[in-house]
């Protein structure tokens, strides 16, 4: 395919007509598969800064279908014309512009991508902050920081800029010291939400942690505890002490690793009420073990019981499964399985759970769901070897040896 066929593409994307605008985007789609030239490529990031006919609801926006195909092999020549058209493009476009240049390792990307914030964010000219192949390799720190966090004042970045900070620090990339003068401005995001989640606590049930009003501060709440872990000090002891009166376990859970992370003490009824709730005794387990701490884990939660059934309800919280803890769970039977391996035995947990209403699947009552298989001879262990599922059945439609076969299926297939 040579200028002439991008010329076509870009030509059809312009066209008012529906079958014509569809036969480009297809067209687009191949190229993709085929891989672009880097002369092609800057071709349709120029294609991509114009204007395009609103696509059909059952299309992608145009734009955003050039940008798509560009990242699928991005590449350091695109920098400098990233940066000049940067302004021109939709919001939409600007997103993936970010993702390129984030998705690409090379010192100059981390430069252009601050260029990009430095010249527009403070304007509004920054949609959201895309970091995802930084969170996953973090690399450049001296770029990123200290300034990234000039952008806690600006609402649409600040709790991607503090979660990015903070897979910095788990990288061991950054110094506590350097970033002080920017304690306050975390903490007042911090302070955001925990004037939010405060009054929304009670010392009943589960399903008031999973409401849509709730759940998003939540997630973003226990990003932020974690955080000021990394940040010696009189305020952050204080928060962090105050954190520990949160009737929400997950919050509890990190307001604890991050009092110890800084050596303070932690009374243990507060890791005993962690412990308690199945959906954070897993994670407590692990981040004790990433601090060493594996000592304070509560005794009676100790077992290959009790993180099973912490699998099986982190598992269900998954948005798409019940996305939420359950009501009640009960193991109803431990199922061996013999690999004929040198690794030995394998146990099964099978358990029955089931919702209260209003929740959708309270109609269906008690379901089944598999967690593990774990080592025997690795027990109690986090670690789970792949078959941890539900497929919604009812629990009395089959024995539980039946469960386990047929979720062992499942996953086979």
């Amino acid at each position: 395919m040579g200028y002439s066929n991008i010329r076509d593409i870009i030509a059809g994307l312009r066209s008012v007509n529906e079958d014509e605008q569809e036969a480009a985007g297809r067209e687009l789609r191949e190229l993709r598969k085929r891989g672009l030239s880097f002369e092609e490529g800057q071709q349709l990031l120029r294609a991509a800064a114009e204007q395009y006919p609103a696509p059909h609801p059952s299309s992608r926006d145009s734009a955003q279908d050039l940008l798509y195909t560009v990242i699928a092999k991005p590449l350091p020549g695109y920098i400098p014309l990233i940066i000049e058209l940067f302004p021109r493009f939709t919001e939409k476009v600007k997103v993936l512009a970010l993702r390129l240049l984030a998705g690409l390792e090379d010192r100059d990307a981390a430069v252009a991508y601050m260029d990009i914030l430095r010249e527009h964010a403070q304007t509004g000219g920054v949609p959201e902050l895309v970091t995802g192949s930084l969170s996953k390799k973090p690399r450049h720190p001296d770029v990123f920081f200290p300034e990234l966090l000039e952008y806690t004042s600006n609402p649409k970045l600040a709790l991607r800029v503090c979660s990015l900070c903070l897979d910095y620090f788990e990288a061991g990339l950054l110094d506590p010291t350097t970033l002080s003068p920017w304690l306050p401005s975390i903490l007042g995001v911090y302070t955001e939400r925990k004037n939010k989640l405060f009054p929304a606590q009670r010392s009943e049930g589960v399903a008031w942690m999973w409401e849509d009003k709730y759940l998003e501060p939540r997630f973003e709440t226990d990003i932020l505890l974690d955080l000021l872990g990394y940040f010696p000090g009189p305020e952050v002891e204080a928060e962090l002490r105050l954190a520990l009166k949160y009737r929400d376990p997950l919050l509890q859970c990190f307001a604890i690793v991050s009092r110890l992370r800084l050596g303070n003490d932690v009374e243990p009824h507060y890791l005993e009420e962690v412990a308690a709730s199945p959906e954070t005794r897993g994670l407590l387990y692990d981040l004790l073990a990433d601090l060493g701490k594996l000592s304070l884990y509560p005794e009676r939660f100790r077992t290959q019981e009790a993180l099973a059934e912490s699998r099986m309800v982190r598992w269900l919280t998954f948005p798409t499964e019940l996305n939420r803890v359950p009501d009640e769970i009960e193991l109803m039977k431990v199922i061996p399985f013999d690999t004929g391996m040198p690794d030995g035995l394998l146990d099964y947990y099978v358990f029955r759970f089931r919702t209260h209403p209003p929740h959708w699947a309270a109609k269906d009552g008690w379901m089944a769901g598999v967690a593990g298989p774990y080592r025997r001879d690795e027990a109690p262990t986090t670690r789970s070897y792949g078959h941890t599922f539900s497929d919604f059945a009812a629990w009395d439609s089959r024995a539980p040896e039946e469960h386990v076969r047929r979720i062992r299926e499942i996953m086979k297939s």
